[in-house]
């Protein structure tokens, strides 16, 4: 059964933790989930998302996608020539009650609606998404394997405490070497993408009910404070802001 028709509604249907592998579709595509959180991956980034945002993903775009405690999940294909008013790469969208509002309303496969009620959604989806902020809860990854090693690890334990020095002799590199190629490779000093992957944990912890104290203690912050300011730096919220919404 085909899941790729332009301008129809997808229900998503996750359990506690799902994971689709890589893949691609031929449309693009903008998912929404009214609670939990996504990771989601492509070749050259990583993401984790939290609820009520949209994920835009372009046609063709080669992704991974895992779910987590996710529900009221769905996604509308968009066609080609719709797409190319939309950035080139994966994007993570605010929503509005406006462009949130039409998205729901296109039909579910199966459905009918009127074509000028359809013409309509499409043209104010294409108003609110011409105007909608990008925000920035992605990381560039390394594309070399030894460098790739070292990132997946720190993805999937962003609390390891190890030290460049650590890394740079497990993978067999001198520091001053693994410190340039990784710089070069991601765009960000290791340090930087280290506590840039720390506080998408954060994303994580909160959206779970942690409290911004725990998530503090937990992720090695000294202080709370220090914790809120590096939060509020790289998402433009705060934390204590972020966990009610």
């Amino acid at each position: 059964m085909s899941r790729d028709i332009p301008f129809v509604k997808y229900i998503h249907s996750y359990k506690e933790r799902s994971e689709v592998p890589m893949h691609t579709h031929q449309n693009g595509q903008l998912n929404f989930m009214d609670e939990g959180i996504i990771r989601l991956r492509s070749p050259s980034a990583a993401w984790v998302v939290p609820q009520k945002r949209i994920i835009w993903i372009p046609p063709g775009q080669l992704h991974s996608v895992r779910g987590e405690n996710v529900s009221g999940s769905w996604k509308v294909m968009i066609p080609g020539k719709f797409a190319k008013l939309l950035p080139k790469e994966i994007s993570v969208l605010q929503s509005t009650r406006l462009l949130l509002a039409a998205l729901e309303s296109f039909p579910e496969k199966g459905e009918v609606i009127a074509p000028s009620k359809l013409k309509l959604l499409i043209e104010i989806v294409k108003i609110e998404l011409a105007s909608a902020q990008q925000e920035e809860f992605g990381i560039i990854l390394p594309q070399s394997k030894s460098l790739q090693f070292v990132a997946n690890a720190l993805l999937k334990n962003p609390e390891d405490t190890r030290k460049i020095d650590d890394w740079a002799k497990e993978i067999g590199m001198s520091r001053r070497t693994f410190t340039r190629r990784f710089a070069s490779e991601t765009g960000d000093s290791f340090a930087k993408w280290r506590k840039n992957n720390l506080l998408n944990r954060a994303l994580v912890l909160l959206s779970e009910g942690k409290s911004v104290s725990d998530v503090a203690d937990k992720l090695g912050y000294a202080y709370p404070s220090a914790f809120i300011v590096a939060f509020k730096k790289r998402f433009g919220i705060s934390a204590g802001k972020f966990a009610k919404t």
